[in-house]
């Protein structure tokens, strides 16, 4: 993925408008799983597209261990539907 900064506010807006859900429900604790994905598509995003740390987007998302947003990471690299997700949230970042 190419390392495109983007600030964090504007990839949190594009999350909303991909998934129509609002923030404070994506970084909820529920196991619902399309806000899963969108919770994961949005973990990885930060880490491509900011300079955020895993701790500092655990820290922003609910107080999430650093672990957690690496597996989310990992998992939208290898998925190919929650990479499409990052790609749609990048994509909707860039036009904001």
């Amino acid at each position: 993925m190419t390392q495109v900064r983007i600030p964090r506010d504007k990839l949190v807006r594009a999350a909303e408008i991909v998934s129509r859900v609002g923030f404070k429900q994506m970084i909820g604790k529920t196991k619902v799983r399309p806000l899963v994905y969108y919770r994961q598509a949005l973990m990885a995003a930060l880490r491509y597209h900011t300079q955020m740390s895993s701790v500092q987007i655990g820290d922003f998302m609910g107080h999430m261990d650093h672990t957690t947003v690496l597996h989310a990471a990992r998992v939208c690299k290898t998925c190919p539907k929650r990479a499409a997700l990052v790609a749609a949230i990048y994509e909707e970042a860039t036009r904001l």
